[in-house]
């Protein structure tokens, strides 16, 4: 499953990487915990667009 991370994650990757986890982890750790979103195409638009505002 690719998630967008929110936030920085030990082990898995830097805040706004775009990363393919496994399903359970993804579900159950990261989106629960609220450091991840699935990464669908409008959230990938959304990013896409903050990165470029941002500079």
């Amino acid at each position: 499953m690719k998630v967008i991370l929110l936030k920085d994650v030990k082990g898995t990757g830097k805040k706004g990487d775009i990363k393919e986890v496994p399903d359970g982890y993804a579900h159950n750790f990261l989106i629960k915990k609220g450091v991840a979103q699935e990464a669908n195409a409008a959230s990938i638009s959304t990013l896409k667009a903050k990165e470029k505002k941002s500079g």
